[in-house]
């Protein structure tokens, strides 16, 4: 699998969804809803699950330029996170957080990723993250570490 991106190419085309997508209601439909907008390691985000991010973060109350922000850490997050932990969301059976803390700006972001199938994970959805929340995932996923529950990267076998 390819693990170069282009990370200008990409703010552009997040950018350009959120500019198209922000003013319209939820659940409306959009063109080409499974056009992917980019494949970064083995994760892909298609138009409509940007716009999911998007209907999402604008009934949080997050402006225009908020979403462009937390969109935009998408690549970085999805390719060097402080750390990862499952999902305990039922919902999605499988699925993965990436969390990176920004100490700089005091708070974090999340991404939710689904199961992997045929070697890619579909973007879920991500969201900003206040640093104590940040740091309760941290605590949840050093307890699962250490109960055995996560293997460790050296318990892993090769192959």
């Amino acid at each position: 699998m390819d693990y170069e991106f282009n990370a200008r190419a990409i703010q552009i085309a997040l950018n350009a969804c959120v500019n198209e997508m922000y003013d319209l209601d939820k659940g409306m439909p959009i063109l080409r809803p499974d056009e992917e907008i980019f494949c970064v390691r083995n994760v892909r985000a298609t138009r409509k699950q940007v716009k999911h991010i998007i209907e999402q973060r604008k009934a949080d109350g997050k402006s225009i330029g908020e979403i462009k922000m937390i969109i935009g850490y998408l690549p970085m997050l999805i390719t060097n996170p402080d750390f990862e932990i499952f999902n305990s969301n039922q919902t999605h059976p499988g699925s993965v957080m990436r969390v990176k803390m920004f100490k700089m700006w005091q708070y974090g972001i999340v991404v939710v990723l689904d199961r992997e199938m045929n070697d890619l994970r579909d973007l879920i959805t991500a969201y900003p993250q206040r640093p104590i929340s940040t740091y309760f995932l941290l605590l949840k996923k050093l307890n699962t570490s250490a109960a055995g529950k996560t293997p460790h990267p050296q318990d892993i076998p090769e192959g």
